[in-house]
């Protein structure tokens, strides 16, 4: 495999505005505890400087919950903090997540301070129904007016939206008709995500009392499946199972990194970081994150080092979910040429596969492949 150079970092801003129906990510509704977040999150990157050679960052993603959704002092704190990792990025991506209700002027004049940025903005819904279908909080902001709009405000940024599939009137043909509109308008990248009920969210608490329609996870994985095929013929470029960009130059180099397997650093509560086979992540409750920062402890839950076993199965995980697929020299050296030949003939078989692509000494899987990602994995691992 390629030995990718440097880190990625990765930034958890756990607040928000309000907590959507659907969201599992442990986040704080309440500003009480910024300050001191922002405090601990000082000493933890004062921890991991200087870092070492070869370490240098690739890229600097902060997201959250809503980091534009700091006030505007403690929006600018928090660039001041990871500014070692700003400027030794070198102009590099820096991707900054946003919900559009953030964006004021204020937000918008600091972020156009930022060299390389690249803005991934939360829409969720197409239209104004779909927000409360989906327990989506915040007002509605139509797509290609909003792309429009701040194509002039942040002239030379990439812009990204991300959407939610799910929802009884939900239909992929609508979707579809807004993403050519926003492909003509210019926008660079697109994340698309059916929806998934998950533990400990007001959307599973709704199921539990039958509350949620039936079927409502099926019918999101169906409507899914088919606005990624039709993404891909008006265009888009799936360089990953949930994500497209305009061309190869819009991809998100940062989550490229981490899925190829190149190291990263995680900061903040719940972050995860991954150097070599050496994992560790960070408590995800804010109070123990803060507690332990201020006691000058490192606030990471656990520790471990992966096996090669294990380092195997997330290479092949990550490589094998991008549009560059895994390398057929590395399989074949863990798995033997007769079970990949097995393996081949198989996939092959059920159409998941890009024949031509294997003549490039590449496993690479098609549109039918990638969204049906983890039954393949799970083949694929009863071979080593």
């Amino acid at each position: 495999m390629e030995d990718r150079k440097g880190v990625a970092v990765y930034v958890q801003v756990p607040f928000c505005p309000d907590r959507c129906d659907y969201c599992a990510i442990p986040v704080s509704v309440s500003t009480a505890l910024i300050p001191r977040y922002l405090e601990a999150l000082s000493m933890e990157v004062r921890r991991l400087l200087p870092l070492p050679p070869g370490q240098s960052p690739v890229s600097l993603y902060i997201g959250g919950g809503s980091p534009t959704g700091l006030s505007p002092e403690d929006f600018r704190r928090l660039l001041e903090i990871l500014r070692p990792f700003l400027s030794e990025s070198g102009g590099r991506e820096v991707t900054i997540e946003s919900r559009p209700e953030d964006l004021d002027r204020e937000k918008l004049a600091i972020l156009r301070t930022l060299p390389g940025l690249r803005l991934s903005l939360g829409m969720e819904g197409m239209t104004p129904e779909d927000l409360p279908m989906l327990g989506r909080r915040g007002a509605f902001f139509d797509p290609p007016s909003l792309l429009d709009r701040l194509q002039k405000e942040l002239p030379g940024t990439s812009l990204s939206m991300d959407f939610i599939v799910g929802g009884e009137n939900w239909r992929a043909e609508r979707f579809l008709m807004m993403a050519r509109a926003l492909g003509e308008g210019g926008l660079d990248h697109l994340s698309l995500y059916p929806l998934v009920i998950e533990e400990h969210t007001t959307k599973a608490l709704h199921k539990k009392q039958g509350r949620a329609p039936e079927g409502l996870e099926e019918a999101a994985a169906e409507e899914w499946v088919a606005a990624c095929r039709g993404l891909s013929s008006l265009g888009w470029e799936r360089y990953e199972v949930a994500n497209f960009s305009r061309d190869e130059s819009s991809r998100c180099r940062h989550n490229l990194h981490v899925w190829q397997g190149g190291d990263y650093l995680g900061l903040g509560p719940g972050a995860h970081q991954r150097r070599g086979r050496s994992r560790r992540e960070n408590v995800r409750s804010m109070s123990d994150y803060v507690r332990m920062s201020e006691a000058g402890e490192s606030p990471y839950e656990f520790l471990e080092e992966l096996s090669q076993e294990s380092y195997d199965v997330e290479t092949l995980y990550g490589n094998l979910r991008t549009s560059s697929g895994i390398s057929i020299p590395w399989l074949i050296e863990r798995v033997g040429l007769l079970s990949y030949e097995c393996i081949l003939s198989e996939f092959v078989r059920s159409g998941v596969v890009d024949r031509i692509r294997t003549n490039e000494k590449r496993l690479v899987l098609n549109d039918e492949g990638l969204s049906a990602l983890d039954p393949l994995v799970l083949k694929l691992l009863s071979f080593f």
